[in-house]
């Protein structure tokens, strides 16, 4: 009996040193993978293809985290607004960018500092005399994503999305540390605009593990709403979130990236608002060259 005992216990922990050293060598392959190959590994999961005709159904039964009463309407508009954001960038026409970017509900107009900043960029590339027209605020929008798109409108851009319950050990392998934010889409609330701004901006400031990414964050937002989100906090006393975090497949000569969207709720409207986004860069790299497609927001 006590040598039955004592070959039990040899066993264990045999088996505990063996599931150790399994353990240690797989930690030891991760760090070896070189920061090309661990970005690349991002090709291996599983994104739903957004031209794919089940795209709208796989999106509506993802899960939304949040300890907030969310009515089911909130629910289902958010997610009318991700997947318009989804094709915004995939379709590839004005007009799907368009409902991304300016849902119906508020009044919108372009800010006054892009459309003068465009408007320098489009003398300086057009070699304006002083005798042509200056663009309106519409021609001077075309022109500008015309531009970023290099004449695409985002054509099969982001091309699919991963709707993958991703953990926190899976994100901190890609490089993106959990606390920034859940995976998937997560909504709070706060009584401060401030947090709005503090909150979100920080994750261009993370120091992300070298082989990883830095973000490019949307300083120059093309759009202002009214109502907008100070005036909705002033008459709601708070303001509604979410957080939306995926990684996005592009098309073929680019990486897949994570991107960070936050929408805010719109009480007066009753509708989910664009009010940020970050979108991940490889670190290694200088931000994307003008020269390459980028997304405007």
């Amino acid at each position: 009996m006590k040598i039955n005992i004592i070959k039990f216990i040899i066993f264990i922990i045999a088996s505990n040193i063996l599931l150790f050293g399994c353990i240690k060598r797989e930690e030891v392959q991760k760090k070896s993978l070189s920061s090309q190959q661990l970005l690349l590994k991002l090709k291996d999961l599983s994104y739903t293809r957004i031209a794919d005709t089940n795209f709208a159904q796989q999106l509506s039964l993802l899960s939304i985290k949040t300890k907030l009463n969310i009515s089911e309407k909130q629910s289902e508009k958010l997610k009318q607004n991700l997947e318009c954001m989804f094709l915004a960038f995939n379709v590839g026409n004005k007009e799907a960018y368009m409902s991304f970017r300016t849902p119906t509900g508020p009044q919108w107009k372009m800010n006054l500092d892009v459309f003068n900043n465009t408007i320098s960029k489009w003398k300086k590339e057009t070699n304006y005399s002083g005798k042509e027209n200056i663009p309106s605020e519409t021609e001077a929008l075309e022109w500008l994503i015309n531009k970023a798109t290099k004449g695409t409108c985002y054509k099969q851009f982001w091309q699919g999305v991963c709707f993958e319950d991703l953990d926190s050990n899976a994100l901190e392998f890609f490089g993106t540390p959990s606390y920034t934010t859940n995976y998937g889409v997560t909504i709070y609330d706060s009584s401060r605009f401030e947090k709005l701004f503090v909150d979100f901006s920080k994750k261009k400031n993370n120091i992300y593990p070298k082989w990883a990414w830095s973000f490019i964050y949307a300083n120059d937002i093309i759009f202002s709403e009214k109502p907008n989100a100070r005036e909705i906090l002033s008459k709601d006393g708070k303001l509604t979130y979410a957080d939306c975090f995926f990684f996005v497949l592009r098309q073929s000569d680019y990486l897949p990236r994570p991107i960070y969207v936050r929408f805010y709720w719109n009480s007066t409207c009753q509708i989910w608002v664009p009010f940020d986004m970050a979108l991940g860069n490889k670190r290694s790299c200088n931000l994307e060259k003008e020269e390459y497609i980028h997304e405007l927001f």
